[in-house]
């Protein structure tokens, strides 16, 4: 298995088997105060053999250098493929993770890494983003 997309984004679905995406790649998240939400969600696709039966997905964000995790997020499930796909078929598992609770409590670098369980050969995928102090803006 290997994670083949992270990003994160203003709004993600699944509709029948399908990551819908609107504003991927979002980098930079400003707020008047912190700690704040990060109002962000999280898209991430997961390409997997035929032989593969279940899946782990772990998502961890961090402050950048620093080990203690600020927020975790584990995603489980069975994986199936049609009965009648070739014995070397790939297939692809979309998740789209509300993030938008998640405080960020300062503002700084941070480390969102997604990781899945099993062997070496399963590859995860680690995204920066920079979360800034911006002045409230005025309601009209």
């Amino acid at each position: 298995m290997q994670i083949t997309t992270l990003a994160l984004c203003d709004a993600a679905s699944v509709r029948e088997g399908l990551l819908n995406v609107l504003g991927a790649g979002i980098t930079f998240v400003a707020r008047p105060s912190y700690p704040a939400p990060l109002l962000c969600d999280i898209a991430v696709i997961v390409n997997h053999s035929a032989r593969d039966t279940a899946l782990t997905l772990t998502l961890t964000l961090r402050e950048s250098g620093k080990k203690d995790v600020l927020a975790e997020i584990v995603a489980e499930g069975p994986i199936s493929m049609a009965p009648e796909a070739p014995k070397d078929a790939t297939g692809a598992v979309p998740f789209a993770i509300d993030a938008r609770g998640i405080a960020i409590p300062k503002p700084g670098s941070y480390i969102l890494t997604a990781e899945i369980a099993g062997g070496a050969q399963n590859r995860g995928l680690s995204l920066s983003f920079h979360a800034v102090e911006s002045p409230q803006q005025p309601q009209p």
